[in-house]
């Protein structure tokens, strides 16, 4: 309610500042035929001070929505590492995983560095340390750690120095990574280490994101890190502060004012080098210090800036984990004001020239300026209040036309890195949904059903079906989504075989749009009607097609969904894989059952063999002694 009145408030007083302005305009005719120079003066000043207001009110909109902006992309960007490292600390694979290297840590009895080179660690890390080395490479993590509940790092996706080493005690339980470490294993609460220079990733600045892992018991049995190197929080500070100002700059720094992230205007790295102690930085510190709950400062102050010069900033508070952080916007004072400073001149020099000159120069200009800065004035508190969909439309071509486009500019990219955030939401939220869906240890046929069915439904197709590689490398249909075979229809399918075998051979999607009547169809209660829509999409691990998927839909397949299925086209073939290895390693003991109960067979019947054998020479014997 408060911040609605506040725009309201602000608004009223756009609205009362320009009937001032259009009722000074026509006094303003009067009075400058009757008075020379004197009013010319006072209303050039008026328009001069108004107009700097203006831009002031402008460049802290922009400087505050901006750092705003930033800090919810870094806070985003921590929550999706949050997300990860509780996903894989929860992921039962990794546990068994880390269980299964403790085991053979204690079996092998030497020490961890001697542990980790091993035959018996190396033949679990070949085997089971894939899923993690690819999450790793997917997601472009630094590292991965598992570590044990006395701090030995048993497994690292890189295999650096640190592998085998011991966190809590041995050469670097003096690292930031080890304090967190330690203090997540004995808090059961999730933390970030706060970025450091970290010696086994070739001295790179790191954070490190730790999750406690526990068994089915709810025992802890140690820890899962991620590293994460501080380029993502850098390459995220610049990436949408385009407002067209040569100056302008948004950074990172931590509690000891060392900088996160790099500065634009320096040549060399200025991640965890550059130290920024700024009036600003110290007013920030300052609150984090009193423990003050929010503070988000909405209005820019001037203070030296880092690089020795007169700057307009803002900051902005965010916290990964207990971590704090400040995103600082700031723009040159002197770049700032540069319009104001051009419309001064123009004023001292309109003062010079005759009455009627300086009145028309003088409607002029109010009418060019004040009315530019006040549409722009508005956008910006829309844009601030979320609103993206604003656009000025200024036709001059001097300062305050490019101030309209630079802010165009950074609307637009507002508006498309929104657009990308929802889309890589939706493709982690349906790949958390899907991962769900083949979680457990299912049979093939109820886990081809339940992925297309899902698959079918977040999709938004009205028939979909899956196939699966026997062993006789043919495609037989496992399980269907609202499917109804038609007469031409095959369940079974060669390679090459159909739009499905031709799937399987090219190892890549295949669409088709133009559908025959005759080919599939989608059918309710209320009638039958073809798909205009067939996408095929094969998924593969290691090389091996291990099936096909087949969608049908009246409405076309758009990229995003195309991508989806890609994306997730691997963890489908990861699961149909353990879910077919799983039913080969059961008809194999069950095989070797049958084979024991029939070698038992042959031992009682030779046992039996032997006993009359036995009982024929005592009878033979008897027979002999009485001849």
């Amino acid at each position: 309610m408060t911040s609605n009145r506040n725009q309201i408030d602000r608004s009223e007083k756009r609205g009362n500042f320009k009937l001032l302005l259009t009722g000074l305009t026509g006094k303003l005719l009067l009075w400058f035929l009757l008075i020379a120079l004197i009013p010319v003066t006072t209303v050039s000043l008026i328009s001069y001070l108004n107009s700097k207001n203006s831009l002031i009110q402008a460049a802290n909109d922009l400087l505050v929505s901006t750092a705003r902006f930033e800090a919810e992309k870094v806070l985003s960007l921590s929550e999706r590492w949050m997300l990860d490292v509780g996903m894989q600390a929860r992921n039962k694979k990794n546990i068994r995983l880390l269980k299964d290297l403790r085991k053979a840590y204690e079996a092998n009895g030497q020490s961890p560095e001697k542990f980790v080179e091993s035959f018996s660690w190396l033949e679990i890390e070949d085997e089971r340390g894939g899923d993690l080395r690819n999450f790793q490479t997917t997601y472009r993590y630094s590292d991965m750690f598992l570590i044990d509940s006395e701090g030995n790092v048993l497994f690292s996706s890189l295999g650096n120095d640190d592998l085998g080493s011991n966190l809590f005690s041995g050469k670097y339980s003096d690292t930031l990574f080890a304090r967190t470490a330690a203090k997540v294993f004995k808090t059961g609460i999730s933390g970030f280490s706060d970025f450091e220079i970290y010696g086994p990733l070739n001295n790179r600045a790191t954070g490190f994101v730790v999750h406690d892992m526990l068994d089915d018991e709810g025992h802890k049995i140690g820890l899962l890190a991620i590293g994460v190197h501080a380029r993502q929080i850098a390459s995220a500070m610049n990436e949408l502060f385009h407002s067209g100002k040569k100056s302008a700059e948004v950074y990172l720094v931590g509690a000891d004012l060392k900088m996160r992230s790099n500065s634009i205007h320096a040549k060399e790295k200025t991640i965890l080098k550059k130290r920024v102690d700024t009036v600003q930085t110290r007013a920030w510190l300052k609150y984090e210090e009193d423990n003050v709950a929010v503070d988000h400062q909405k209005k820019a102050s001037v203070y030296m800036g880092p690089h020795g010069k007169n700057v307009l900033g803002v900051h902005h508070s965010v916290h990964i984990g207990d971590v704090s952080f400040a995103v600082i916007a700031e723009i040159e004072e002197q770049e700032a004001f540069a319009s104001a400073v051009e419309l001064r001149a123009i004023v001292i020099v309109l003062l010079l020239a005759t009455g009627v000159v300086v009145l028309l120069f003088a409607v002029f200009l109010a009418r060019r300026i004040a009315r530019p800065i006040l549409d722009l004035s508005k956008s910006a508190d829309r844009v601030a209040a979320g609103r993206f969909d604003q656009e000025i439309q200024i036709k001059s071509r001097d300062e305050i036309g490019k101030l309209g486009k630079s802010f165009n500019n950074m609307v637009n990219n507002l508006r498309h890195m929104t657009e990308e955030d929802q889309r890589q939401n939706w493709l982690k939220t349906g790949a958390v949904q899907l991962n769900d869906v083949m979680s457990g240890e299912k049979k093939p046929g109820a886990l081809s059903q339940g992925v297309i069915s899902f698959l079918a439904g977040y999709l938004g197709a009205q028939v979909g079906a899956i196939y699966l590689m026997d062993n006789n490398n043919r495609l037989r249909m496992e399980g269907s989504y609202a499917f109804k075979k038609s007469k031409q229809a095959a369940p079974v399918f060669e390679a090459g075989e159909g739009l499905i075998g031709q799937a399987a051979v090219d190892k890549k999607p295949l669409l088709v749009t133009d559908v025959p009547k005759d080919y599939l169809s989608v059918n309710s209660g209320l009638g039958d009607a073809p798909p205009r829509n067939i996408l095929l999409v094969p998924f593969s691990h290691e090389g091996e097609v291990k099936g096909v998927i087949e969608l049908g839909s009246v409405d076309a397949f758009t990229e995003r969904k195309i991508g989806f299925l890609e994306e997730t086209g691997k963890s489908i073939a990861v699961a149909f894989g353990m879910v077919q290895s799983g039913k080969a390693l059961r008809d194999l003991l069950e095989e070797s059952r049958e084979r024991a109960e029939e070698l038992q067979a042959s031992d009682e019947e030779l046992r039996q063999a032997n006993e009359e054998l036995e009982e024929r020479s005592k009878e033979f014997e008897s027979k002999t002694r009485s001849l």
